[in-house]
């Protein structure tokens, strides 16, 4: 087959492609279908844009015409056009050489010549390098749709990346400051800062204030005084001998060391009102002033029995730790020990039963011995919550100066009470000393 090339138009980016097909000096009739395909070289090269498939073109005595559009592919650089064909219908494409080339038509190069004629007019014949030059703008605003997105604008919010330094003392930050930061505090010369914008963490004069790390204070040989009333009478007032001040340190307990004064011991005194001493520590010869330590040592729990998930539940069959205690006896004597207990069921229960509850009373000082122990019944009533008892433990035991430990247990025997389990409310531990001649 032979391809001679007709006529090329063009004006935009689709052209019209006119051509006469020869098959052995012969024009050709019929239908054909066509592929066309855009290279940058006679042979080889790469091909740019996609490939153009027509099918069922009308050959008529050689001649026939495609319209064809490879967008923006002609920037003024050698194109070349390989076509393929085959019959209308099947069968393989035969390509055509040699490819044609694309030249602009007459047309085009008149209508690019004119554009430029028209543009060199509208730009009073200026170069393109003179409209490049901003210090040839010399009437006009530039709209803020031309300006870049790094030029600052004054009815925007605008972010600086970068250092900018404002040397003026007129210049102005207005608004509440919430995202000013970097201020150097050296650079505040007046004014004053309110507590509220102040850190939690800075301590107030009229507030309580917690230091929860270590603070030294030193006091030059003065008294440290923690008033509670605002006036002479110190809530807390730590002096020491002939100037120099005592050592208090504060860590898991309270450690309270002599002054300077050597010939003087710490001591510690708990005051009543009247100003008596009710505990003394004499650390000047290492002694307890043991009739003055208070003769009453308990722990109490308070739960409220509205609340049921506060409850501690002890089922059928089980038992349960209550509260434990540690008493320092200071002499010989005797412990008088009381432990209550408040159980029941406040839960309306389907049917009726009765079951009973057990409080013990238990010596833990070495292996666990049982002191005591009393019981109560807990009635059940169908569709109704249980009664509510108080289970209570008076115990007096002799003792030897030192340390006796106790805890209070509550069993509930195997099968009882009603279906549900019983309910702990409040229990009590208390223990009083009473020494051998009081």
């Amino acid at each position: 087959m032979f391809l001679a090339v007709v006529q090329l138009y063009a004006q935009n980016t689709a052209f019209s492609f006119q051509g006469n097909l020869q098959n052995a000096g012969t024009p050709s009739n019929g239908n054909f279908d066509f592929e066309f395909l855009l290279f940058d070289s006679l042979a080889g090269g790469s091909q740019i844009g996609a490939t153009q498939t027509h099918t069922n073109v009308t050959v008529a005595n050689g001649l026939f015409s495609v319209s064809l559009d490879f967008g923006s592919a002609f920037p003024g650089a050698n194109r070349f056009l390989e076509i393929r064909v085959r019959p209308a219908g099947g069968g393989p494409f035969t390509a055509l050489n040699p490819r044609q080339q694309i030249a602009s038509s007459p047309y085009s190069i008149k209508s690019i010549s004119a554009d430029v004629a028209a543009n060199a007019s509208n730009l009073n014949n200026q170069p393109a390098s003179f409209y490049q030059n901003a210090a040839n703008l010399t009437a006009g605003t530039i709209a803020d749709a031309r300006i870049g997105s790094n030029i600052a604008r004054r009815d925007v919010s605008n972010t600086f990346t970068s250092q900018n330094i404002f040397t003026s003392n007129a210049n102005e930050f207005r608004g509440d400051g919430a995202n000013i930061t970097n201020i150097n505090a050296g650079s505040i010369s007046f004014g004053t800062i309110g507590d509220g914008f102040l850190s939690a963490n800075i301590p107030r004069l009229s507030a309580a204030n917690n230091f929860s790390n270590q603070n030294n204070f030193g006091f030059s040989g003065r008294t440290l005084q923690i008033r509670n009333d605002g006036g002479i009478v110190p809530g807390f007032n730590l002096t020491g001998s002939g100037g120099n001040l005592g050592i208090l340190r504060l860590r898991n307990s309270l450690e309270v060391w002599p002054s300077d004064d050597l010939s003087r011991g710490a001591r510690i005194d708990l005051r009543n009102n009247a100003g008596s001493a009710t505990v003394v520590l004499n650390g000047t010869n290492g002694t307890v002033d043991a009739a003055n330590l208070p003769a009453f040592k308990g722990v109490q729990t308070f739960r409220d029995p509205r609340n049921l998930a506060a409850g501690i539940d002890v089922a059928g069959g089980t038992f349960a730790d209550l509260e434990s205690m540690t008493v320092n006896v200071p002499a010989n004597g005797f412990l008088v020990i009381t432990a209550t207990a408040n159980v029941g069921i406040l839960t309306v229960q389907p049917v009726a039963g009765v079951g009973s509850a057990w409080l013990k009373l238990e010596e833990t000082t070495g292996a666990p011995v049982q002191l005591t122990e009393v019981g109560k019944t807990i009635f059940v009533n169908a569709s109704q919550v249980g009664t509510v008892e108080t289970l209570a433990i008076s115990w007096s035991i002799p003792v030897v100066a030192g340390t006796r430990s106790f805890k209070t247990i509550l069993t509930v025997p195997t099968g009882n009470p009603a279906p549900a389990p019983l309910k702990v409310w409040t229990t009590t531990l208390n223990a009083i000393f009473v020494g051998r001649g009081m």
